[in-house]
């Protein structure tokens, strides 16, 4: 579990499913948001192979009183894949549970491409990368940060990448 941003009282941190269940099974409390359909939104769900697409939670699945969000994400190779909504419930997700001191972990199947990337979209979002600089810059940045365990899927990083352009057309 790799800590990577600290806000107030609260942390930021990304890991693997196994790392989370080892956390889990310590009895380590934490608001946890998921980006894998498998096993996290289908568990939260209930469904086996699929998700009809018009089940009320098919793109995020929201569990407040256990302090939880699944996104229906796979580790997709194209951006087409990942919609706004699904990734921005998961950002405002990060951000309220951080703002009322939750320890928050963003967990996916290998702790290497769809989790770290939703942690660097929530910093992007939140204004921790200065705009000036070009998505190559911030991704350098970001590497040295996670120690260069960030190895994201295409899809994800070309979501993330057009993410960071349309945020900087705005600033």
């Amino acid at each position: 579990m790799r800590r990577i941003y600290h806000h107030d009282s609260a942390s930021l941190y990304y890991c693997s499913q196994t790392e989370y269940e080892i956390y889990r099974k310590r009895g380590t409390s934490f608001s946890a948001l998921f980006c894998a359909k498998n096993p996290y939104h289908r568990w939260m769900v209930g469904y086996v192979k699929n998700c009809s697409k018009d089940h009320p939670e098919y793109l995020v699945a929201r569990r407040p009183k256990d302090r939880m969000m699944a996104l229906n994400m796979v580790d997709a190779p194209k951006p087409e894949f990942f919609s706004d909504e699904m990734i921005m419930e998961g950002i405002d997700f990060i951000e309220n549970e951080l703002a009322q001191g939750h320890d928050v972990v963003v967990v996916c199947n290998q702790g290497e491409s769809r989790s770290p990337t939703m942690c660097l979209m929530y910093m992007m979002v939140h204004g921790d990368f200065d705009k000036s600089k070009t998505f190559d810059e911030v991704c350098d940045i970001y590497r040295v940060m996670t120690n260069y365990e960030w190895n994201p899927n295409m899809g994800i990083f070309k979501y993330c990448q057009n993410l960071w352009e349309k945020l900087r057309k705005e600033n």
